[in-house]
C-alpha cells in the first residue's frame, strides 16, 4: 500500500514533464513518509497542497540542476561569425549597459585565454500570500538576485556559465508596536527541496525560482542579440 501511494504521488507530481529539480521534491516527501516523520494523512495533504501551489503559479520551474555539484548552474553555448576579440569586447559593452558600471561588475578578464568573469545582480519579483486580519491576499514582493557570470571564448564559440546565485530578501516585522525592516540572504541551492520548508513558503520560493529562470534566460538572450548586432552597429 505504501509503495502504491508513493508511486501514485510521483506520477502526479512529475507530470506532465519530468525535471531533475522536480524529482528532488518527490524524493524528499517520499523519504519523510518512509522515515515516518509524516503520517499517511499528512503525506496526502502535503502532496495535494504542493500540487495546488504548482497549479497556482503555472507549473514547476525547470531549472538546470547539476547532480554532480548538487547545485543549479545555467550553461549556454553560442556560435558566432566574429573572432575572439570582437566577442570579448561586445561582452564588456553589454555588461556596461546591463549592469550600469563595468568597473563594479568586472572581476577578471584575460583576452589571450578568452576568459571574463562578471558579478552582478538583478531584481526578481515573487508572489507571497500575506494575511490581512481574517483573509489572505496574494502580494508581489521583490528581492535582489546576485550571480556570477563566467564567459569562455574558444575561436568563434562562446560558453556562458551562470552560477553562485543567492538572494537578498527584505522583510518587515513588529516589536512592541514598532515596525522594523531587515534583510537576510539565502543561496538558491538552499531553497531545494521546496517541500523541505514550511508550506506557507512554497509559493514564494517557487515564484522566486521561476522568475530567476526567466530573468537569466532574458539576459543571455540580450547578450546574444548584442553580440550578433556587431555588424549592423557599425553599418552607417
Amino acid at each position: 500500500m505504501k509503495r502504491f501511494i508513493l508511486t501514485s504521488f510521483a506520477v502526479c507530481i512529475l507530470m506532465p514533464s519530468f525535471s531533475q529539480t522536480r524529482a528532488i521534491e518527490v524524493e524528499y516527501l517520499k523519504q519523510e513518509f518512509e522515515k515516518e516523520n509524516i503520517s499517511l494523512d499528512e503525506y496526502k495533504s502535503l502532496s495535494k497542497e504542493f500540487l495546488d501551489v504548482l497549479e497556482s503559479i503555472g507549473g514547476y520551474p525547470d531549472l538546470p540542476y547539476d547532480a554532480s555539484r548538487g547545485s543549479i548552474v545555467f550553461n549556454y553555448v553560442k556560435a558566432y561569425e566574429y573572432d575572439k576579440a570582437i566577442i570579448f569586447s561586445r561582452i564588456k559593452q553589454w555588461a556596461a549597459v546591463s549592469f550600469g558600471s563595468l568597473e563594479t561588475v568586472l572581476h577578471y578578464e584575460d583576452l589571450e585565454n578568452g576568459k571574463l568573469i562578471l558579478k552582478g545582480y538583478f531584481n526578481v519579483n515573487y508572489l507571497k500570500d500575506v494575511k490581512f486580519w481574517f483573509s489572505e491576499k496574494e502580494t508581489i514582493y521583490s528581492a535582489k538576485c546576485y550571480q556570477t557570470y563566467m564567459f569562455t571564448i574558444n575561436d568563434k564559440r562562446l560558453k556562458i556559465n551562470v552560477m553562485g546565485l543567492n538572494y537578498e530578501f527584505d522583510y518587515m516585522g513588529y516589536y512592541e508596536a514598532t515596525s522594523y525592516n531587515r534583510t537576510y540572504k539565502q543561496d538558491l541551492d538552499l531553497l531545494y527541496p521546496i517541500t523541505k520548508n514550511k508550506p506557507e513558503t512554497w509559493k514564494s520560493n517557487l515564484s522566486v525560482l521561476k522568475n530567476t529562470d526567466k530573468s537569466i534566460n532574458f539576459l543571455v538572450l540580450s547578450l546574444d542579440s548584442y553580440i550578433r548586432g556587431y555588424t549592423s552597429d557599425y553599418d552607417f
